[in-house]
């Protein structure tokens, strides 16, 4: 199932708007960047990024594994002016610029030791576009839960062609459904079951997967988490109920 598939006349909140089924995924998928390293011209692809915004700051998510960061261990501050986060918005390339980072220093054994957040330059030069790019966080659990899609970019797609400067970057999106059987004791830890088992994964991590929600006001999309790893038709994710503890 996907979001155009339900009835026309229905309209869905996204942030503090409201839209049509028609093309939603497409349209939530702006949250979901690429992320790059680029050191002496020469970019290194690291996988996805998700964009999103808590109580009035904007941030930017990613994993210690796609940086190479061990665990415990912490992320250079030096390192951030190597840290690119691009994405096409209306056929222009467009990198939104971070100054720090906040990362859990403890509980190297848990699955959200693994993110590293960036904030958000308070000068970040934005696109008429990238405002609605901060996907905004909040308490899901409480709302009635129909299904998800998970949003990435696949490594083999994305590339940067030197001689002309120029970079492809392709976003995929995906459909799944909370593993409602699952159980780890991991904290803030959920299971995805993918549509296509033989889908490769590879440069999901740091990406996100969002449900369509339902309360007494009508449907809404949710950011349920960021992914840390998936394969096989398995997506895990780091709730973003984490990221509301952090941030």
């Amino acid at each position: 199932m996907y979001v155009a598939d339900l009835p026309l006349h229905n309209s869905i909140k996204v942030g503090d708007i409201y839209l049509p089924p028609k093309n939603i995924e497409a349209f939530v998928s702006r949250s979901v960047r690429l992320l790059t390293f680029e050191v002496d011209q020469c970019v290194s692809f690291f996988g996805s990024c998700t964009l999103f915004q808590w109580k009035g700051q904007k941030f930017a998510v990613a994993t210690r594994h796609q940086l190479e960061i061990p665990r415990g261990f912490e992320f250079s501050e030096e390192n951030l002016k190597y840290v690119r986060i691009a994405a096409t918005e209306n056929g222009m390339l467009a990198n939104v610029l971070v100054d720090a980072c906040t990362f859990e220093k403890a509980n190297p054994d848990q699955e959200f030791h693994d993110l590293v957040i960036f904030h958000v330059a308070a000068d970040n030069v934005q696109t008429t576009a990238q405002p609605f790019s901060y996907f905004p966080i909040f308490e899901i659990r409480k709302y009635k839960y129909f299904f998800s899609f998970c949003v990435g970019y696949p490594t083999f797609q994305n590339s940067m062609d030197y001689d002309t400067k120029h970079l492809k970057a392709v976003c995929a999106i995906m459909n799944c459904k909370l593993d409602q059987e699952y159980r780890s004791s991991a904290d803030y830890f959920e299971r995805y079951i993918g549509n296509d088992v033989d889908f490769d994964f590879d440069g999901f991590s740091g990406g996100a997967v969002f449900s369509l929600l339902q309360n007494s006001n009508g449907y809404e999309i949710g950011l349920s988490g960021i992914i840390v790893r998936a394969g096989r038709g398995q997506v895990y994710i780091v709730s973003s109920d984490f990221l509301r503890t952090i941030c």
